[in-house]
């Protein structure tokens, strides 16, 4: 098991428990507090900063730098399993809440194509960050574990991702 799951998994997988999802989790004062300071920067800051990313990993010298910076930022803030179309299915079926909208990381190149699919807490505050997430659409758990199997026809890859597990 790896320490994530062994940290945030409660026994289980972490995208398998049911608490990192919960409303609980997304009225907790920490969940909050990043949010804010995730979706603070704006589209276009983000872009900026990946780019730059990408630049200083192509220079020998500032490679080590940015991929530890990167790692701290993705063990403690940001998470993201890449998991196949079934198991996709049932963690929103776990979630039991979604809702659909612009993939945020295409967004930030001008491609507002509805791949992504927000789970548990997701559609409270999806909507809050229109310069993230274009046209949020609630789905029922069956509109979206249909939804999961038309991407997976066109051959998108499904990864479950996290912010700020607890």
């Amino acid at each position: 098991m790896c320490d994530f799951c062994a940290r945030h998994g409660g026994g289980k997988k972490w995208y398998e428990n049911e608490a990192n999802f919960s409303r609980k989790l997304f009225a907790d004062k920490e969940t909050q507090d990043f949010l804010q300071y995730y979706f603070s920067r704006s589209v276009e800051k983000s872009k900026q900063t990946f780019e730059e990313n990408m630049q200083a990993a192509s220079n020998p010298a500032l490679k080590q730098i940015v991929e530890r910076r990167l790692q701290e930022e993705y063990t403690n803030c940001l998470h993201h399993q890449v998991v196949p179309t079934e198991i996709a299915e049932q963690i929103v079926r776990i979630a039991n809440r979604a809702c659909r909208f612009s993939c945020i990381c295409r967004k930030r190149y001008g491609d507002c194509t509805k791949y992504c699919v927000g789970l548990g807490f997701v559609p409270d505050i999806a909507s809050k960050y229109p310069d993230y997430t274009t046209g949020v659409e609630e789905l029922t758990v069956e509109e979206a574990a249909e939804y999961i199997k038309k991407l997976d026809e066109e051959r998108i890859v499904h990864a479950v991702s996290a912010l700020r597990v607890p």
